[in-house]
């Protein structure tokens, strides 16, 4: 007796590994969280047709951030009879807090700062990273930063090299400043030298913007 497998009826989408959401640089600098809902269209081909936003997180931009990330996503299509269809799917898209809020100021938001060994101008590729100079190597620091407001073109983000004493009492050697540029993320880099070299001892490298601190790093010199 010849036996036949029986397909379901119905198998609902399911969504496959996608690129969660990334957070809106906005909301990030006012630590904005929420759950965004989506309804989405599914076509018989795994991809996302439309997006509707079922329920707000209560923040534009992270409603805006979901319906957009969702739009690239790719799904199992549904199957009706062993035929994948059109369907719809409803999906949480979650912001939540970070380890640790950024620091943002004025409409800018410094990613990271790191030190450099023998980089010269803004041509850091040849150069080595690392925490640790001698007295007479020239230190360089390389200040990656992003524009969360057109407000910010125009300002300048100061470095300042600061000496730590015995008692950790910061002593500043050095400053220099850069004007910021908008268009995603940018970088430049600030070369430090000291007459006669550098005193033996730790040191920090201080990015602000005004009186705001934006991002630290340390460095020693032995």
């Amino acid at each position: 007796m010849q036996s036949f497998l029986r397909l379901p009826a119905y198998v609902p989408p399911s969504r496959l590994s996608n690129q969660p959401a990334p957070f809106p640089e906005e909301a990030l600098c006012r630590q904005l969280t929420g759950l965004t809902k989506l309804v989405l269209t599914i076509s018989p081909a795994g991809s996302v047709e439309s997006a509707v936003v079922e329920k707000s997180s209560g923040h534009p931009s992270l409603d805006s951030a979901a319906h957009a990330a969702s739009m690239d996503w790719k799904f199992r299509p549904a199957f009706a009879s062993g035929v994948p269809v059109r369907s719809r799917a409803r999906v949480p898209v979650d912001f939540v807090a970070p380890a640790e809020w950024p620091h943002c100021s004025r409409g800018v938001r410094v990613l990271t700062t790191y030190t450099l060994l023998g980089a010269e101008g803004s041509d850091a590729g040849a150069a080595m990273f690392t925490p640790m100079f001698a007295p007479g190597d020239k230190v360089s620091a390389v200040v990656e930063y992003v524009l969360t407001s057109p407000d910010a073109v125009g300002e300048s983000l100061s470095v300042r090299w600061i000496y730590l004493d015995d008692a950790g009492h910061p002593v500043v050697r050095h400053e220099q400043t850069a004007p910021m540029q908008e268009g995603g993320r940018q970088r430049f880099v600030l070369s430090g030298t000291q007459p006669g070299g550098w005193k033996p001892g730790r040191y920090q490298i201080e990015v602000r913007l005004k009186d705001d601190i934006l991002g630290q790093r340390e460095f020693s010199v032995r």
